[in-house]
């Protein structure tokens, strides 16, 4: 049976992409390295795509973290709530989220979650990861 190579550049565009639909972010407001000051707020910054590899390559398992950058912590959360419901439609699963953190030089606050799936390579598929 043949099946997908994994392309972990394609899977991370497909993640940016579904984030930049999220409700109040465009493609410019998602990022993937901290912002600096000129940057667009709020912004959504994905970083940490750690695949690891199960059964012998026919499916990887992926974590990632997300975090959303905004002028005060409400709406930092806001939006991650919103961030969370747009990635569960293509099974991320929120794991563990990051504490608010305040951030001197941009003068945002960020708050987020790291995200975990299964990414099936007989579908090509993003899979609950069980």
């Amino acid at each position: 049976m043949k099946h997908y190579s994994l392309n972990t550049g394609l899977v991370f565009k497909t993640i940016l992409g579904k984030l930049a639909e999220t409700p109040g972010l465009t493609t410019q407001n998602v990022l993937i390295q901290n912002p600096t000051a000129k940057a667009r707020f709020p912004c959504v910054v994905v970083s940490d795509l750690l695949p690891r590899q199960k059964y012998s390559g026919w499916s990887y398992d992926f974590s990632l973290k997300v975090e959303v950058w905004a002028d005060d912590v409400y709406k930092a959360m806001d939006l991650a709530d919103k961030v969370r419901e747009q990635l569960t439609t293509i099974n991320l699963k929120p794991n563990l989220p990051t504490p608010e953190q305040f951030d001197d030089i941009t003068k945002k606050w960020r708050f987020g979650n790291y995200y975990e799936c299964r990414w099936n390579a007989i579908t090509n598929t993003f899979d609950q990861n069980r």
